[in-house]
């Protein structure tokens, strides 16, 4: 039987994280996109991620991002997961081999599956 992996996103206190933590969540990721409300900082992130136990994965979400800031917010969550939100190139995808990349695919996006190629080459995940 296969089983139900749950991610939630959009943590910015540490009573959250333990509610999270405790309802069972397999998965925390943390915003790096500053519009965004749910967003924190490289230094916010680093004190959420000491409260999330090792069995817990700790995702950093990080749109149209460049190399140094995803490998600075991976850091920061001592994590090797990152979701990208575009855009992307097969290029950034290929020098973040190091890291467990999800990507981040806009449902309503006129591209497919197929229009992805080398993308995916380099995915661990879609989202």
């Amino acid at each position: 039987m296969n089983r139900t992996r749950v991610k939630i996103c959009g943590f910015r206190d540490a009573a959250a994280v333990e509610a999270a933590v405790e309802a069972g969540a397999d998965a925390l990721g943390f915003n790096f996109n500053p519009p965004s409300p749910r967003a924190v900082t490289l230094a916010e992130a680093a004190e959420l991620a000491r409260a999330v136990p090792p069995w817990v994965a700790r995702v950093a979400l990080l749109v149209g991002a460049d190399e140094p800031a995803i490998r600075a917010a991976a850091e920061a969550l001592e994590t090797r997961c990152v979701q990208l939100y575009g855009p992307w190139s097969p290029e950034l995808l290929s020098r973040l081999g190091d890291l467990e990349v999800i990507l981040a695919v806009p449902a309503r996006a006129a591209r497919t599956l197929a229009d992805l190629g080398a993308d995916v080459e380099h995915a661990a995940a879609l989202l």
